[in-house]
């Protein structure tokens, strides 16, 4: 996992500060553990009894572990799934065919839904485009009205 952006532009005398009290806070959660693991000892020391001091350690050390694992579980992962074509950004491709001329306001409008709703990629059936998205006009000539 790489550093973030914002950390890469911070001056050293900054990135030195903010390892530093990364080792603070990793020793403080190691000191934790340790804790739990000599307290677990001094149980298994006073009971006389040697499962009962695995057993609290090992109760010890599930109620610290779990909650940090399920955190950092949270903020690893990533559950919204962010579709990008290979060739580049579907949402610019849909909007350069509709600036083009390529695709009707309606068509684009249909689509640009679509994706956004199921994070599908901009695959789409040709044969349900209408014939206005299938023959375009210039943009340089005017639209002509037809009268009746």
């Amino acid at each position: 996992m790489a550093p973030p952006d914002w950390f890469e532009d911070l001056p050293a005398w900054a990135t030195v500060v903010v390892v530093l009290l990364g080792l603070l806070a990793v020793m403080t959660a190691a000191s934790m553990a340790l804790g739990i693991v000599f307290a677990a000892i001094a149980i298994g020391v006073e009971t006389g009894s040697v499962i009962a001091g695995l057993l609290a350690g090992t109760l010890g050390l599930a109620v610290f572990a779990v909650p940090l694992l399920v955190v950092a579980w949270w903020v690893m992962g990533d559950d919204v799934d962010h579709p990008v074509d290979d060739e580049g950004d579907t949402v610019d491709e849909l909007r350069s065919q509709y600036l083009d001329g390529e695709i009707n306001e309606a068509t684009f409008e249909r689509r640009l839904e679509s994706f956004l709703d199921d994070g599908a990629e901009l695959e789409f059936d040709r044969s349900e485009e209408t014939e206005f998205d299938a023959d375009p006009s210039p943009l340089n000539e005017p639209e002509r009205e037809h009268e009746r």
